[in-house]
């Protein structure tokens, strides 16, 4: 990848799967911290690069939020490091929601909080 243009690796990291994810959005699903720095360090990609279209739902969703849906905490770390804005939350079907906010239940139920209760 590093022999090839600016505007060559821009194409190739810009296509989208048929659920219109990224690559960085799928690196930040697999827990891949290492293809996500290389995304965005040697390929130029925005740190908040929306998915293209829909995928589970319709909207914005961001690589942080892909990270923090498979609960891929060092991948969501490392967004965050690199300038990931935690208040750009998933806008359609779960409106406005904070895209960390799939981390942090699963971690409080764990815990014994009754998330029904507030």
């Amino acid at each position: 990848m590093r022999d090839r243009s600016p505007r060559e690796r821009a194409a190739i990291v810009g296509r989208t799967d048929k659920y219109g994810r990224t690559p960085l959005c799928l690196a930040a699903m697999l827990g891949s911290v290492e293809l996500v720095n290389f995304l965005l360090d040697e390929c130029g990609v925005e740190v908040g690069q929306a998915l293209q279209g829909a995928w589970w739902q319709s909207g914005r969703t961001t690589p942080l939020f892909c990270a923090a849906s498979e609960g891929q905490l060092e991948v969501v770390r490392t967004l965050i490091e690199r300038g990931a804005d935690v208040n750009d939350g998933s806008r359609g079907q779960y409106n406005h929601l904070t895209p960390i906010l799939p981390c942090i239940l699963p971690c409080v139920a764990s815990r014994g909080s009754d998330l029904h209760e507030a």
